[in-house]
């Protein structure tokens, strides 16, 4: 997931007003120092660009709430083989005003959330945040009138 959101960064790089958010699913491990390695790390392998992405990291209870909000899981599991937790793999479009903004699939089922993990999901959510740009934009020249 962190390769496509580097991914993303790259593609949505022309928008001025794109932030991205990663939260860890394990606060008692991902402290603030390991998380600002972790993002020191994809900023110098990869590119990312630490100025619009922000590894957050919090109260366990708030951020598995917060991912419940957002219609994505991250929960614990005793269970061999999750490394124990169990989380989506979902990339959520926010717009402005803090809503879940609900692109459509390729087969044009509306969806709240976009895998993470697949390159297709991944292109629809760079065509929808264009979208969103777009009416961000148009919304904005109608105020200004």
């Amino acid at each position: 997931m962190t390769f496509k959101m580097e991914y993303l960064q790259g593609k949505l790089s022309r928008y001025n007003d794109i932030l991205y958010l990663s939260h860890t699913i394990n606060p008692e491990y991902d402290t603030p120092k390991i998380l600002k390695e972790y993002a020191k790390r994809f900023e110098s392998e990869l590119g990312a660009d630490l100025s619009t992405w922000n590894f957050v990291t919090g109260n366990k209870e708030d951020i598995y709430g917060i991912a419940k909000s957002y219609l994505c899981a991250a929960e614990e599991s005793n269970k061999e083989g999750e490394g124990g937790f169990i989380h989506s793999g979902s990339f959520v479009l926010i717009d402005t005003e803090g809503r879940i903004r609900c692109g459509y699939d390729s087969n044009g089922n509306p969806i709240g959330a976009y895998d993470g993990t697949s390159a297709s999901s991944v292109k629809d959510l760079i065509v929808d945040v264009g979208v969103l740009v777009s009416e961000t934009k148009r919304k904005a020249r109608e105020n200004e009138k």
